[in-house]
């Protein structure tokens, strides 16, 4: 894949396992037990925020660097209605930190409010 494209969505634990391993230099361990207890491939912003202070204070600057923009994002474009966890599927967006500059996120958030009037406007029966 060429570092511009990126590939939305992925549905599997496993994958968002993967990302999370390659793009913020976690364990696989470490990743599965975060994402376990969430619904959906997500992890806790508090999680994540640990992992950008861990790489940071180690001097890991790449991985700081994606966990400080996972961590913005999913606190401000991307935030749920829990507040408290983001979709790793959106990770994707900085797994080529070069490539940044180059996403049209405003194109990326209007999609996400899309996504989330419709789940909002839909009947739900319990």
């Amino acid at each position: 894949m060429a570092p511009g494209n990126i590939q939305l969505p992925f549905t599997s634990k496993d994958d968002a396992n993967q990302l999370l391993v390659t793009a913020l230099g976690v364990s696989y361990v470490d990743a599965m037990t975060e994402t376990e207890g969430i619904r959906g491939p997500s992890v806790r912003l508090s999680w994540l925020r640990n992992v950008y202070e861990n790489h940071l204070h180690q001097g890991h600057l790449e991985y700081a660097t994606r966990a400080y923009l996972f961590h913005l994002v999913g606190c401000t474009i991307f935030a749920d209605k829990s507040a408290t966890a983001v979709r790793v599927v959106y990770l994707e967006l900085f797994r080529v930190l070069a490539s940044v500059g180059q996403i049209a996120l405003g194109a990326v958030a209007l999609a996400y409010l899309y996504e989330q009037l419709n789940e909002a406007s839909l009947h739900q029966t319990h």
